[in-house]
């Protein structure tokens, strides 16, 4: 999908931007036809490339998914972060404005990514509280010509930031109006804001500051197909997990357009060699973490048991079951060779942590092992034939697919004792079925009425 127009521009500078990537090097594999990718966005910068001058910048949010890492995640997800630091720097990635969540593993841990990256750091109100250091790293603007034209760039982040303790956010509209009483912008010059607030403050900050040409913004995840126009100001945004390129031409002759490109399957020939690398190597650095380990001791009413301890009483169940997609979770990670990453391994899993497959006779199998099991199985449960390898009798622990514990709780030491949830709460289903991993839940950002109920009714498990 693209709606790059067709119209022919007189430009004389391009822009391309994005931001809220969330961490991912390549297309998640829950979304249908998914969206996004570095393979696809290095393939959408050449397919977009003119013998104009162009810049490429990012508004944040990109390296992680979230503010906080767990511990069990943190070094698989450092590699992670590093492996698309080296992307953008193939990628050519020029600006960025960070948000709160590429701050995930610490400031000194953004500085490593911006060394390897060698993107330029860019804000007015966000620096170091140590002296010696507040002046350097954050840059306050970034300029740069075309033809007789002066293109600025600012960055601006807000104030309710959740930030590491070692950086002060100043007011960003007090920090750009010092700014351009110092340098005040002249005829042949055009302000560009790269915006760490929101779509409100954004649109607030054009109506204060009417020389801005152009704010980018991030943060809400906004999906702007056609910009959001104040004045003679321009905001845009392209969504998430950088489902989209933006795209801004700027003219000397008439005002800018901005264009926005999907990042679909059809950018995925001729894969640049050294981001199949780059991707290629992040796989094999974070597969062992998702290796069988021992789990640690339990308390007993919060144990797992796994689905195979429930058959024997749950037969029937566990039929229906099996004829769902929740037993069969693990086939799109093994389709996009997923299991190296534990943000999906989280959902598409009990436990992620607890390995895999463990035979009664001690025996460990991996995720790959585990997802051709499921598979197996789920047509022996339809046609009582080929037997699956290793057989359901053979299973002591099986830690894959989303099965009874994930939404009713730990069995513990049930049947005797304890008591595990019947009726499944709304905010269980949600936890995994998000905008972004469940679109089809969603109408905008917000959750379809009654569709949780509806998803629940096709799934409920039958009497017995």
């Amino acid at each position: 999908m693209a709606f790059v127009s067709t119209t022919v521009h007189a430009e004389s500078f391009r822009l391309f931007y994005s931001h809220d990537g969330m961490g991912e090097l390549e297309p998640c594999g829950c979304r249908a036809n998914p969206m996004g990718g570095v393979i696809r966005l290095k393939n959408a910068l050449k397919k977009q490339a003119t013998t104009s001058p162009s810049i490429y910048v990012d508004t944040g949010n990109s390296y992680f998914e979230s503010r906080e890492v767990a511990g069990s995640l943190r070094e698989p997800i450092r590699i992670q972060s590093e492996k698309l630091a080296e992307a953008h720097r193939e990628l050519g990635l020029k600006l960025y404005v960070p948000g709160d969540k590429d701050f995930a593993l610490g400031l000194d841990h953004f500085k490593k990514l911006v060394k390897i990256s060698k993107i330029t750091p860019l804000s007015l109100n966000l620096e170091e509280r140590d002296e010696k250091t507040k002046s350097h790293f954050f840059q306050q603007e970034f300029v740069t010509k075309s033809g007789d034209t002066s293109y600025r760039f600012v960055g601006l982040h807000g104030t309710d930031l959740i930030l590491p303790e070692e950086l002060v956010v100043k007011n960003p509209t007090e920090a750009l109006k010092k700014y351009l009483d110092d340098k005040p912008l002249q005829t042949n010059e055009k302000l560009i804001v790269l915006s760490e607030l929101t779509l409100e403050k954004d649109r607030t900050l054009a109506e204060m500051f009417t020389k801005i040409s152009l704010i980018i913004g991030s943060r809400d995840q906004a999906f702007t197909q056609t910009p959001i126009t104040v004045g003679s100001t321009l905001i845009v945004q392209t969504s998430y997990r950088n489902q989209y390129l933006g795209i801004v031409n700027f003219s000397d002759e008439s005002a800018p357009v901005a264009e926005l490109m999907g990042l679909d399957e059809s950018l995925e020939s001729s894969p640049d060699k050294k981001l199949v690398q780059i991707i290629a190597n992040w796989k094999k650095s974070t597969r062992k973490f998702s290796s069988i380990s021992t789990p640690a001791a339990q308390n007993s009413s919060k144990q797992f048991q796994t689905f195979p301890s429930c058959v024997s009483c749950h037969d029937g169940i566990f039929k229906f079951w099996m004829g769902t997609p929740h037993s069969q979770a693990l086939t799109p990670l093994l389709a996009k060779d997923q299991f190296s990453q534990p943000q999906c391994l989280t959902c598409h899993t009990l436990k992620p942590d607890r390995g895999a497959l463990v035979l009664e006779n001690g025996k460990k199998l991996g995720w790959t092992e585990h997802a051709s099991f499921m598979k197996d199985l789920a047509q022996f449960t339809r046609t009582g034939t080929p037997a699956p390898k290793p057989q359901l009798e053979q299973v002591k622990q099986a830690w894959g697919a989303v099965q009874c514990e994930n939404c009713h709780g730990p069995a513990g030491n049930h049947p005797f004792e304890g008591q595990m949830k019947k009726i499944v709460p709304e905010t269980t289903c949600l936890k995994c079925h998000t905008e972004e991993r469940a679109p089809s839940w969603y109408e905008g950002k917000r959750l379809k009425p009654g569709i949780v109920d509806l998803k629940k009714k096709l799934i409920q498990c039958p009497a017995g």
